[in-house]
């Protein structure tokens, strides 16, 4: 996971450069904007135990998942709760 870490305690994270624009406009328009959170882009339910541990290591920060498509709230490793089961098992 790729993470940038701004002065006013931000830190935005991706896993795919493919999301790199989405990236790129967040740190434009929410990063001078906002303090003490991360950003998690287009998180996915794999992810689950990563967005946890990040909790766990920074509890100053809120945590922000900016997800291109429905995959929140996990309410357990790789099941979402706002979506079927088709989607979740692509997720």
């Amino acid at each position: 996971m790729f993470n940038m870490v701004f002065e006013n305690n931000v830190n935005v994270l991706w896993d795919n450069d493919l999301f790199k624009s989405v990236v790129e406009m967040t740190m434009e328009h929410y990063v001078p904007v906002i303090k003490y959170a991360a950003i998690f882009i287009n998180v996915n339910a794999a992810d689950f135990d990563i967005v946890n541990q990040y909790k766990q290591d920074h509890p100053e920060q809120k945590i922000i998942l900016y997800n291109l498509e429905h995959k929140y709230p996990l309410i357990a490793p790789r099941k979402v709760e706002c979506c079927t089961d088709y989607w979740s098992s692509l997720f």
